[in-house]
Formats: C-alpha cells, sequence, structure tokens
C-alpha cells in the first residue's frame, strides 16, 4: 500500500478532518463527530468515556510553527470549557523533541485534564489496519466496486466446484465491505439484491438518506399514503412509498458505491423500542346499557416513536389478536388516545386453529362481540386507566362464535375430552355441540336430526297394547338413551337421557297386528310427523339407572 501523502491535505482540510474523523470513529466506539460548519469551539469530536468526557481536536498541519502553536492553544483552551478529563490533538506530523517539550511542559501545565498528541505514525497505523476508509477517502470506492464486479464475472470460466464458488464469493464479499467506511454491503441471493447496513459508529451525517416526495392532490391514492406517511412520521412505524410518489432518494456514501441509481420504492421504519417491555394490559367493553365483558389480556412487547408520540404493539394468548396503542399529542392541542385491534381467522399453518385453546379463544370473542356504537373499550394499564369510543358496529359473526365456543367448552370441561377447535365449523358441528352443551347444563334441548324410535315386541306384548293405546299421534317417552355424536371428526356419548317424543305414526299397523296375532314377534317403529317434537334431558346419574329403553 502506497504511504498516504499527507502534504497533500494542506490545500484540502475538510478531507484530512473527514479522513481522521473516520479513523477515530472507528479506534474509538462511541465517540460523536461535531459538525464544525457553525463553528466547533475547539471540539472536533467528543467521546464519553467510561473515565469521563474524550475530546478530540483535528489540525492538518504538518509543520508545527509559532502560528500554528498559537491555534493549538486558542484550541486547548476553548476545549477547556467543556472540563473534560482528557484532550487529544491528532495531527499528520510527529512531534519533534522542541515540540514534544513544548506540549508536555508547557502547554499541559496551563489546564486541570491530560493531553495527548496523535501524530503522522498513528495515524499511518489506523489507515493500514482499515482499508476501507483509505479506499473511501482517497482511492476512489466506485472504481473499486467496479473492479470487484468484473473480477467476479471473470471468475465464471474459471471457477470448477461449488467449493470454489463459496470460497471466491467470500473475498468478493469481504472486497465490498472495504469500500466503505459507513456502509456494510452484502449479496442476498434469494432476494436478487444488495443489502447496504450502516456500520457501527458511523458518522450520522454518512448514513442519512435524503428523500423527496410527491403527493398530487387530485390524486386519491397518492393522499391516502400521505396520510399514512405523515402517520408514521407522527407516531412510529413502517410504510413503503410506491415509485411513482418518491422523486429523490440521495445519500453521498452510496453513490460513491455506485448503489443509488435514482428514485425508486421507498421503505420507512421507525425502529422499535423494547425497553420497560413486556406489559400486560386489559381490554373490556363497557356501556351502552349492557353488562362490561371480561377483561381481556394484551403482552404489549414493542414500541415505536414518532414526532408527535408513540405506538405500542401486542398480542392476546391466542396470538389471534394484534392491538395498536396509539398515544399522540399534535402541538398546540390536547392528547389523544387510539386503539386498534385486528383479529386472524386462524388460517395462517404458522398458528392453525386447532392449536388455539378454545377457552382463550372464548375470551376473545367475548370481548370482540361486545364491540359496538356508544360503547367504550376500556383499556388498564398497571398503573392507571385509559378509555377509547367505540365507532365499528356490532358484528353478529363475533356473538355467534362466542356462543359457540362457550358451548365447546362447557362440552370439553364436562365431559374431559380434547376437542379442537374446527377451522370450518359444518352444521352438524354447531347442532351436536349446541345440543350437548344444553343437556350438560342441565337444561332440555331438541334431539338433533329426525329419529324413528324403533323396538321389538312380543306377540302378547303388541295385542295388548292395541287394545290401550292408539297407532297414530302417539307421545312416547324413552328412559335411560345414550346419544352418539359427532364434533369435528371426534365421537363421543351423552347418556343417559330422557327423551319425550310427541305425535309418532307407527308404520304398516295391519301388517304389525297380522304378525302379532300369527304369534310372531313384532318390530315396530314410530314414524315422526310433521309437529312432531323430540326433546330430551339428562338423567340424574344413580345406581337404579337402566341402560335399556322402556315403552
Amino acid at each position: 500500500m502506497v504511504a498516504v501523502r499527507w502534504e497533500d491535505f494542506d490545500e484540502n482540510p475538510a478531507g484530512y478532518e473527514r479522513l481522521a474523523k473516520l479513523l477515530i470513529l472507528r479506534e474509538f466506539p462511541g465517540a460523536v463527530a461535531i459538525d464544525g460548519r457553525g463553528g466547533d469551539g475547539g471540539v472536533d469530536l467528543r467521546w464519553d468515556s467510561p473515565d469521563g468526557l474524550v475530546i478530540f481536536e483535528c489540525k492538518k498541519y504538518t509543520k508545527i510553527a509559532n502560528t500554528q502553536r498559537r491555534h493549538i492553544k486558542r484550541s486547548l483552551g476553548n476545549a477547556a470549557n467543556y472540563q473534560p478529563a482528557r484532550w487529544i490533538l491528532v495531527v499528520p506530523t510527529d512531534p519533534t523533541p522542541t515540540q514534544h517539550e513544548w506540549f508536555t511542559s508547557q502547554l499541559a501545565t496551563d489546564v486541570p485534564f491530560t493531553i495527548e498528541w496523535l501524530g503522522r505514525n498513528w495515524l499511518d497505523e489506523r489507515i493500514a489496519a482499515h482499508p476501507d476508509i483509505r479506499r473511501s477517502v482517497l482511492d476512489g470506492a466506485q472504481i473499486e466496486v467496479f473492479k470487484a464486479v468484473a473480477e467476479a464475472r471473470a471468475e465464471a470460466d474459471f471457477l470448477i466446484g461449488a467449493s470454489d464458488f463459496a470460497s471466491r464469493a467470500m473475498t468478493l464479499h469481504s472486497r465490498a465491505n472495504e469500500l466503505s467506511p459507513s456502509w456494510n454491503i452484502r449479496w442476498d441471493a434469494t432476494k436478487n439484491e444488495v443489502i447496504a447496513s450502516p456500520k457501527p459508529g458511523a458518522p450520522p451525517e454518512d448514513v442519512r438518506i435524503n428523500f423527496e416526495l410527491d403527493f398530487p392532490s387530485d390524486d386519491q391514492g397518492a393522499q391516502a399514503t400521505r396520510r399514512q406517511y405523515e402517520d408514521v412520521v407522527a407516531v412510529g412505524g413502517t410504510i413503503t412509498i410506491p415509485p411513482q410518489y418518491v422523486t429523490s432518494i440521495s445519500n453521498a456514501g452510496l453513490e460513491a458505491l455506485g448503489l443509488l441509481a435514482g428514485p425508486g420504492e421507498l421503505t420507512i421504519a421507525t425502529p422499535p423500542e423494547t425497553d420497560g417491555l413486556p406489559i400486560p394490559v386489559t381490554f373490556r367493553t363497557t356501556g351502552g346499557g349492557q353488562q362490561p365483558t371480561r377483561p381481556l389480556q394484551v403482552i404489549l412487547s414493542r414500541r415505536e416513536r414518532g414526532l408527535e408520540g408513540i405506538t405500542l404493539h401486542g398480542r392476546d394468548v391466542t396470538g389471534l389478536l394484534t392491538v395498536q396503542l396509539v398515544l399522540r399529542q399534535r402541538p398546540g392541542c390536547q392528547p389523544t388516545f387510539s386503539a386498534s385491534l385486528v383479529a386472524s381467522d386462524g388460517t395462517s399453518p404458522e398458528l392453525p386453529l386447532s392449536a388455539v385453546d378454545p377457552a382463550a379463544l372464548l375470551r376473545l370473542n367475548e370481548l370482540l362481540a361486545g364491540i359496538d356504537v356508544g360503547r367504550t373499550m376500556e383499556i388498564s394499564f398497571p398503573d392507571g386507566r385509559a378509555n377509547a369510543p367505540l365507532t365499528a358496529p356490532a358484528d353478529p359473526m363475533f356473538a355467534r362464535l362466542r356462543d359457540l365456543l362457550e358451548d365447546l367448552v362447557t362440552v370439553r370441561d364436562s365431559l374431559g375430552l380434547n376437542l379442537p377447535i374446527p377451522q370450518r365449523w359444518r352444521r352438524s358441528d354447531e347442532r351436536n355441540i349446541r345440543f350437548a352443551a344444553q343437556i350438560l347444563r342441565g337444561e332440555s334441548a331438541a334431539l338433533p336430526g329426525r329419529t324413528q324410535p324403533t323396538f321389538h315386541q312380543s306377540a302378547e306384548q303388541h295385542l295388548h297394547l292395541l287394545n290401550i293405546v292408539p297407532t297414530t299421534r302417539v307421545n312416547m317417552r324413552i328412559q335411560g338413551e345414550s346419544v352418539q355424536l359427532t364434533f369435528n371428526d371426534v365421537n363421543f356419548e351423552i347418556g343417559p337421557l330422557t327423551i319425550q317424543f310427541s305425535s309418532l305414526d307407527l308404520q304398516n299397523p295391519e301388517a304389525c297386528k297380522d304378525a302379532a296375532l300369527a304369534g310372531r314377534e313384532v318390530k315396530c317403529v314410530f314414524h315422526p310427523r310433521a309437529e312432531s317434537t323430540t326433546i330430551a334431558s339428562l338423567e340424574p346419574v344413580t345406581a337404579s339407572n337402566e341402560s335399556a329403553g322402556h315403552g
């Protein structure tokens, strides 16, 4: 590597200052460069070290005579106003014995803190250790990019195996990262794109992206995008702006690398914050002349911040409900609070409904069923409570799902069954689970489907019944019966039951009578009429319960 000609910076002091700052930022992580365009007050960089404030002063002097000494002394005096623990002079020349005596015996006695001199040897060593900084400032990064690309293309004719390609790709990747002192460059082969990310300690002015947007007032899509953009700036979030609304994107470092060819799609995202999180909060709906819903717990795990407020993000225990809480204060206005709830339908393969606890999903649908215009969403934090008026009308789907899930939980808990939530509720699932839940709650319920009571009688029994019971519009009660039900392909049994039939007709009464007169066993099949009802109820479980039915 050719040595740096520091004398060339006599006519380019800004170039020297940029080079020196980049080396200091790399060597002292946590140091911050100071923009000196309005006067730096004797501070080019500052570092809040564990031992106290350290101030760096960069001077381009390759020769230090009386004039340069006066300038250095003035900068030291200005820095003393900040009461640092250490002051470091960075110049591209090493001190002569006389200069060393002046610096350590005279200048050092003027201030109550330590002062140091980092000269040409230190700068040369740092330049050798950080070739990316050298190439960016001195060699021209874009030329190196073109060389690397050409070399990568040339390799295609000579690579003979996957291991060769991988080895060469790593070499070119390392070369790319040496091209810029501020940006890490990598190639994402799966997306076929170049990804640039700021290096740790990169000067903010080097990684700041400048852009201009244009949202025509007569374009509804543009105005909707503008409002979303303003919300992201105000309270944080992420937005992707289509290329037709982006008039320019610029960054000097990326342009030097040839990685910004012009405006295109622009994604803006505020960095997430997690300090003080996660925190639990509860949601419930109140007011509107209805009973409050049971509280639903949500865990807030992420925060985004904008110029006027914050957005908090969270989920409930099912993972199906995502929540956004926005706290915003516009200049000159009272603070505002809003909540947004989005419920997934459970079709995601990552979290199918069959993996969700029905009791937890019931609690979620109780909350959603309670949402209606005129009601209030009450949100309780560990240290307070906030209310947000509800503006969405009630959706009857959530009330229906709430009732079905309540029935499902009743049956599951009463019978100790594993009943996963179906992805799609069939009519038979709804009918069977509702019947089973009503029975298990001690209620009477209509038996699902149409049932034809069937039993066998001896000839004597049948002839006896014909004398006292009509063969049409018969009312019948059967005790000790069990019913087989299916829910989401799971079979289970409910019983013992008492089943009350009304308005039944005996099928083929004459044939039954002829069989009895001939002394044969009679099979009696009763057919329900259009107005027939079949009501079942659960019998108390006692030792005398019979397992067979009685007519």
